[in-house]
Formats: C-alpha cells, sequence, structure tokens
C-alpha cells in the first residue's frame, strides 16, 4: 500500500544512513521542493509573521535558541489567547511529536489563559514525562504504540491539536491529518490546530534532519482536507538574515571538521544579531521564510485570525 505522504521518499535522517542514502536524501528532497507555487491551495491565506513589541518578548524565550524555535516561541506569546478561549471554551491540548513535552510547560508561560489539559503524544517515551505529570496534574503523556495511528490516543475533549518541528519527521504526514479530520468532522466541534514545520531552505541549515521539508505545493496536499468546515491561515516565520545568521553561527561550523556550536561560545553576539535578523526579516516581505506556522480553524464561530 502506498504510504501517504508528501515526500517522494521514506529516507529517514533520524535513523543511521550510508553515504549513498544521504546522496539520495539530499538529491530527493531537492526534487520534493521544486516547483514550490505550482498547484497550491488557493483557499489558504498567506501571512508574513511580525511582532510588533519584538524587543519586550524578546527576553521571554531563551536566548540559545535557533532562529526556527525562537519565531516558534514568539508565535505562541502572540496568539489571541483571550479570544482562543472565548471561542473554545476551555482549551484541550493535544501536542503531537510532543518530545519531552516542554511545550507543555512553555504554554503554561507563555498563555494568559489556563489549559486545561494538556496530553502530549509521542513514538519515543521521554524520562521527563513522569516529572512533567507529577508538577502538574492536568499534563498527561503516551507512547504510540503505532506511529503512524494517532487516533486511539486522541482525547475525546480535544479543541487544540498542536505540533512542533514534529511533521517532516512523520512517515505518513496525510495520514496524520486525515485522521485529525476524521476526528473534527465526526463531532463538528469548534476545533483549532497549529503545525510548526521547516521550509525548503532548511534542506540546506538542517541538513540531515527528519524525512523532508515543506512547500506552499506540498502543504496543500493535506491542506485540501479541510476545505469544507475551516478555513486555513500559512504564516511565514523569520527570512534571509535569519537563515544566514542559522548558516553562520549553527550550521556550517556543525559541518567543519571542529564540529561546533557557535551560539555556545558566543551566545551573548549571536543573541543581539538574531534579534537584529528578525527586526530585519520583519521589516520586509518573507520571500524564503525559515519555517511555517499553519492555523486551521474548523467548525468556528468567529475567525481568530
Amino acid at each position: 500500500m502506498k504510504k501517504k505522504s508528501t515526500s517522494i521518499h521514506q529516507i529517514n535522517a533520524d535513523f543511521r544512513m550510508s553515504r549513498v542514502e544521504k546522496v539520495l536524501y539530499m538529491v530527493l528532497n531537492r526534487v520534493n521542493n521544486s516547483f514550490p507555487d505550482l498547484k497550491v491551495d488557493q483557499k489558504i491565506i498567506y501571512r508574513d509573521f511580525k511582532c510588533e513589541n519584538l524587543k519586550e518578548q524578546w527576553e521571554t524565550v531563551p536566548p540559545q535558541s535557533t532562529p526556527a524555535r525562537k519565531l516558534c516561541d514568539l508565535f505562541f506569546i502572540k496568539l489571541p489567547w483571550k479570544n482562543i478561549q472565548s471561542e473554545l471554551g476551555e482549551i484541550h491540548v493535544l501536542d503531537c511529536g510532543c518530545g519531552s513535552g516542554r511545550y507543555g510547560e512553555r504554554l503554561l508561560n507563555y498563555s494568559p489563559i489556563p489549559l486545561t489539559t494538556y496530553t502530549g503524544i509521542d513514538v519515543t517515551k521521554a524520562e521527563k514525562w513522569q516529572i512533567l505529570e507529577q508538577q502538574h496534574p492536568n499534563f498527561k503523556f503516551h507512547q504510540l504504540n503505532n506511529g503512524n495511528d494517532i487516533s486511539a490516543y486522541i482525547p475525546e475533549k480535544t479543541n487544540f491539536f498542536l505540533s512542533v518541528t514534529a511533521l517532516e519527521h512523520f512517515e505518513e504526514d496525510i495520514f496524520y491529518f486525515e485522521q485529525i479530520k476524521d476526528f473534527i468532522d465526526s463531532r463538528k466541534r469548534n476545533v483549532l490546530q497549529i503545525h510548526f514545520f521547516p521550509s525548503r531552505v532548511c534542506l540546506k541549515l538542517f541538513r540531515y534532519h527528519g524525512i523532508r521539508q515543506y512547500t506552499p505545493r506540498t502543504i496543500g496536499k493535506f491542506s485540501r482536507l479541510f476545505h469544507s468546515s475551516s478555513y486555513m491561515i500559512l504564516f511565514n516565520l523569520g527570512g534571509k538574515m535569519c537563515n544566514r545568521l542559522h548558516s553562520r553561527y549553527i550550521t556550517r561550523p556543525m559541518v567543519s571538521k571542529k564540529h561546533v556550536d557557535l551560539r555556545k561560545s558566543h551566545l551573548d553576539i549571536y543573541d543581539k544579531k538574531l534579534f537584529n535578523a528578525m527586526r530585519q526579516d520583519m521589516a520586509v516581505p518573507s520571500i524564503d521564510p525559515t519555517f511555517y506556522a499553519l492555523v486551521i480553524h474548523s467548525y468556528f464561530r468567529n475567525k481568530l485570525f
């Protein structure tokens, strides 16, 4: 059976690869990322993410973060949380590909609205899960038996689906969205989704990472599933200056013989340069975004964005 994926291959850089597989990974992803504006989903609204009070929010997120992570955190902070609560009522989050569960804690800090429940699921169990469940009685974590099948792990009250840099690791990303669609449509409930994932420039920036990157063309392969009940907005996060900074401080030093991450030894300089890079990117239209944030709002009463 053909896998339900936006990729033309299933080489996963999360596992050890041979030299031949590494070459194929780079070549096939370049092909998969080609023609980014061909047959795009015309119902998606495209916007550039801007943070008007960037200076005030800067210290809120960790200084050592990559440009992509920092942009994702800032996006969370700038969400219209009070309107989200008004629209959804109690907020029940399902974080797919949650990793250590760190975004459960970050949402507690970033949102002025309390989360009623936070559920994290992942194929790999993290040591921190038990600690977080003890610290936060409304937190719950589950290890997936089958990484492609999440349907059995979706709590009945879920109304906020979240994934942060996880889609690129899913073997069947289209199947993942089909399961969410089936859940939403069977209940016809007001549900918000926010998914963060890498753009095509991340093939150069991250190199061997996950299975794929995304373009407007490939995003349309799963966004079209939600046409009948939803509106969708694709936010461009970052741009040329953030990409250059990532390459200079992370990509090039890491692939050199020294295999170092310059953020650690030049943290203050890196943090200042990242601030300037983001400010410059936010001042102009984003042509080559660093990352994407896809918002899908289904069976809504009022639009949140």
